[in-house]
């Protein structure tokens, strides 16, 4: 069954590939590891993703980790943000580390049993591009004090 998972993997990583080079988008793969790396510029930071194709649980995941820290004293502030981020998205979801004051987005997608189509794929790409977009200079607003956490309850509303 592992070999069977494996090469379910591979095929799901090669379809991703070839759906990006028809786009034109350039990345990394690593074949050995199941995983693509692709940055993009985004309106106010870069964007970076880390796409990795699990083989035992037959699922892509998406992640994009914010490129700012946390001002200890806006903990609090970004918990409660990241918590509103959350309740608005029905894909997908930010991770905060309170500890760390590291901010994640997380977003997968199964392929047991089955093959993603390229367009699904660039689609999958395009929405995780578009969530961290919408959230990630306001979530550095709040974590750097430059927006209350009501302020970006009503910037990012429905």
């Amino acid at each position: 069954m592992v070999d069977i998972n494996r090469k379910q993997a591979e095929n799901m990583l090669n379809s991703f590939c070839a759906a990006l080079d028809d786009a034109g988008c350039k990345y990394q793969a690593d074949r050995e590891a199941l995983s693509i790396r692709i940055s993009f510029k985004g309106d106010d930071f870069d964007l970076a993703y880390n796409i990795r194709f699990d083989e035992e649980r037959q699922i892509i995941r998406f992640r994009s980790d914010m490129p700012f820290g946390v001002k200890p004293t806006e903990k609090a502030d970004v918990a409660l943000a990241v918590c509103h981020a959350n309740y608005l998205l029905s894909v997908g979801n930010f991770d905060y580390n309170y500890m760390t004051g590291d901010i994640t987005f997380r977003m997968t997608e199964s392929f047991r049993s089955s093959l993603i189509s390229k367009t699904a794929c660039l689609f999958m790409l395009s929405l995780a591009l578009d969530i961290v977009e919408k959230f990630n200079d306001k979530f550095f607003l709040v974590a750097t004090d430059q927006m209350s956490v009501e302020q970006f309850c009503a910037a990012v509303k429905g």
